[in-house]
């Protein structure tokens, strides 16, 4: 996702769906995160834009072109927009730097140093998700 690498765990990964061809339907009045509709086997995946969430703080409008995959995350309805799908890979424990402090970065579980990659804690995300949609949602109420 704009050039930084996310490791999505296996047992999290749904399944992947190409972008090409494919038309994102739009929802009125949704946060600037959310991209639209997916339409695929599994029914509807609301898309997010990833780059939004997981680098907000160096995020420019432009990391929304090319965004070519749709990664959807088990139990969740949701998926990740990227811009491209690299490959599977065995992880020992030992090879990932875990985070201890989670403050700034909760979705962040830990680094893979050896293919210089941010593995991702699919749950946090899931969580920051549902928060930020909550807050979305009160806005709109009040």
């Amino acid at each position: 996702v704009a050039g930084l690498t996310l490791a999505v765990p296996l047992v999290c990964l749904g399944s992947i769906y190409s972008l090409e061809g494919q038309e994102l339907t739009p929802l009125f009045g949704q946060p600037d995160w959310f991209l639209g509709i997916l339409t695929c086997q599994a029914g509807n995946l609301k898309v997010l834009d990833t780059a939004r969430w997981v680098m907000p703080d160096r995020y420019r409008d432009d990391f929304r072109q090319g965004l070519n995959y749709v990664i959807s995350v088990q139990g969740y309805e949701w998926g990740l927009a990227v811009h491209q799908v690299s490959r599977s890979l065995r992880l020992d424990p030992e090879e990932i730097k875990w985070r201890s402090q989670r403050g700034q970065r909760p979705w962040l579980a830990g680094t893979v140093i050896e293919h210089m990659c941010a593995l991702l804690d699919v749950a946090a995300l899931a969580e920051l998700i549902a928060s930020g949609a909550a807050k979305q949602l009160q806005g709109k109420q009040k």
